[in-house]
Protein backbone atom coordinates (compact mmCIF):
# COMPACT_ATOMS: atom_id res chain seq x y z
CA UNK A 1 0.00 0.00 0.00
CA UNK A 2 2.60 2.22 0.81
CA UNK A 3 4.56 1.65 -2.58
CA UNK A 4 1.23 2.46 -4.24
CA UNK A 5 1.17 5.83 -2.37
CA UNK A 6 4.55 6.60 -3.25
CA UNK A 7 3.56 6.08 -6.74
CA UNK A 8 0.69 8.31 -7.16
CA UNK A 9 2.10 10.97 -5.29
CA UNK A 10 5.32 10.75 -7.50
CA UNK A 11 3.57 10.59 -10.65
CA UNK A 12 1.10 13.49 -9.30
CA UNK A 13 4.14 15.70 -8.71
CA UNK A 14 5.95 15.40 -11.90
CA UNK A 15 2.60 15.79 -13.81
CA UNK A 16 1.86 18.81 -11.76
CA UNK A 17 5.64 20.71 -11.22
CA UNK A 18 5.56 20.00 -15.53
CA UNK A 19 2.13 21.51 -15.84
CA UNK A 20 2.97 24.53 -13.78
CA UNK A 21 6.76 25.46 -15.45
CA UNK A 22 6.49 29.03 -17.22
CA UNK A 23 9.16 30.87 -19.24
CA UNK A 24 10.22 33.72 -21.02
CA UNK A 25 12.62 32.28 -22.94
CA UNK A 26 12.55 31.33 -26.90
CA UNK A 27 10.89 27.55 -27.44
CA UNK A 28 12.00 24.67 -28.19
CA UNK A 29 8.78 22.47 -30.07
CA UNK A 30 10.16 19.33 -29.59
CA UNK A 31 11.20 19.57 -26.00
CA UNK A 32 7.71 21.09 -25.47
CA UNK A 33 5.76 18.30 -27.32
CA UNK A 34 8.34 15.99 -24.66
CA UNK A 35 7.58 17.61 -21.35
CA UNK A 36 3.15 17.71 -22.37
CA UNK A 37 3.65 13.68 -23.57
CA UNK A 38 5.44 13.24 -20.37
CA UNK A 39 3.10 15.65 -18.21
CA UNK A 40 0.23 13.97 -19.74
CA UNK A 41 1.20 10.26 -19.64
CA UNK A 42 2.15 10.82 -15.42
CA UNK A 43 -1.19 12.08 -14.96
CA UNK A 44 -2.76 9.49 -16.92
CA UNK A 45 -0.64 6.27 -14.75
CA UNK A 46 -1.37 8.42 -11.25
CA UNK A 47 -5.26 8.31 -12.32
CA UNK A 48 -5.46 4.55 -13.18
CA UNK A 49 -3.31 3.60 -10.38
CA UNK A 50 -5.73 5.63 -8.07
CA UNK A 51 -8.42 3.68 -9.18
CA UNK A 52 -7.13 0.32 -9.07
CA UNK A 53 -6.93 0.04 -12.95
CA UNK A 54 -3.13 -1.02 -12.74
CA UNK A 55 -1.61 -3.40 -10.55
CA UNK A 56 1.32 -1.41 -8.34
CA UNK A 57 4.50 -0.79 -9.41
CA UNK A 58 7.78 -2.92 -8.33
CA UNK A 59 10.36 -1.11 -6.33
CA UNK A 60 12.68 -0.26 -9.26
CA UNK A 61 10.01 1.21 -11.27
CA UNK A 62 9.65 3.03 -8.15
CA UNK A 63 12.93 4.26 -7.81
CA UNK A 64 12.85 5.46 -11.47
CA UNK A 65 9.92 7.17 -10.70
CA UNK A 66 11.66 9.12 -8.16
CA UNK A 67 14.89 9.42 -9.72
CA UNK A 68 12.90 11.50 -13.00
CA UNK A 69 10.73 13.30 -10.93
CA UNK A 70 13.47 14.88 -8.58
CA UNK A 71 15.79 15.74 -11.33
CA UNK A 72 12.87 17.26 -12.98
CA UNK A 73 11.93 19.76 -9.51
CA UNK A 74 16.16 20.59 -9.63
CA UNK A 75 15.77 21.51 -13.08
CA UNK A 76 12.90 23.85 -11.81
CA UNK A 77 10.24 21.63 -14.00
CA UNK A 78 12.55 22.63 -17.14
CA UNK A 79 12.62 19.78 -19.36
CA UNK A 80 15.32 21.51 -21.52
CA UNK A 81 17.90 21.14 -19.17
CA UNK A 82 17.62 17.72 -18.46
CA UNK A 83 18.94 17.04 -22.26
CA UNK A 84 20.99 20.51 -22.35
CA UNK A 85 24.12 19.90 -24.17
CA UNK A 86 27.60 19.59 -21.64
CA UNK A 87 31.38 20.46 -23.55
CA UNK A 88 30.67 18.20 -27.52
CA UNK A 89 27.31 18.05 -28.38
CA UNK A 90 25.88 15.11 -29.43
CA UNK A 91 23.18 14.82 -32.43
CA UNK A 92 20.48 13.66 -29.73
CA UNK A 93 20.87 16.96 -27.56
CA UNK A 94 20.75 19.01 -30.78
CA UNK A 95 17.81 17.74 -32.07
CA UNK A 96 16.03 18.10 -28.34
CA UNK A 97 17.79 21.75 -28.02
CA UNK A 98 16.38 22.97 -31.81
CA UNK A 99 14.66 26.18 -31.67
CA UNK A 100 12.59 27.68 -34.80
CA UNK A 101 14.14 30.76 -33.77
CA UNK A 102 17.77 30.39 -33.54
CA UNK A 103 19.20 27.54 -35.22
CA UNK A 104 21.94 27.16 -33.16
CA UNK A 105 22.39 25.38 -29.94
CA UNK A 106 22.93 27.55 -26.91
CA UNK A 107 25.42 26.32 -24.22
Amino acid sequence: MIILTIHIVTLLMLAFRIMLFSTRSRRRPVIAWLAYVLMCAAFVEAVQALFGMKPPPSVFNLIIEVALTLAVFCHGGNIAHLFKPQGYQSKLSQLLCWSAKNKKVHQ
